[in-house]
C-alpha cells in the first residue's frame, strides 16, 4: 500500500454493516456501487473518513468472485436504460 499503510481482509460485524448502511442510506440519489471508509473511534464506534462515489477502488483483486456480480450488475443497468 502506498505510504506505508498496509490492508488486510476484514469482515464486518452486523452493527458495522448497518453503520455503513446508514451512511449510504443518507444520499438522496440511487447508487450502483461505492465504497464506505471508516475508522473505529477510542469509544468503538464507527466514524466516516470518506464515501467514495466516483472512482471508487474496489479491491477486485482480493475478491476475484466480485468480478463476475459486478459486471453482471453494470449489464442490468445498461438493459434498463
Amino acid at each position: 500500500m502506498s505510504f506505508g499503510g498496509s490492508a488486510e481482509p476484514y469482515l464486518p460485524s452486523a452493527d458495522d454493516l448497518s453503520d455503513a448502511r446508514a451512511v449510504l442510506d443518507s444520499v438522496p440519489e440511487e447508487l450502483f456501487h461505492a465504497r464506505v471508509d471508516m475508522v473505529r473511534a477510542e469509544d468503538g464506534s464507527l466514524l466516516l473518513m470518506e464515501l467514495e462515489l466516483i472512482e471508487p477502488y474496489l479491491f477486485i483483486d482480493d475478491a476475484p468472485e466480485f468480478v463476475h456480480a459486478f459486471a453482471e450488475g453494470y449489464a442490468a443497468l445498461f438493459e434498463m436504460a
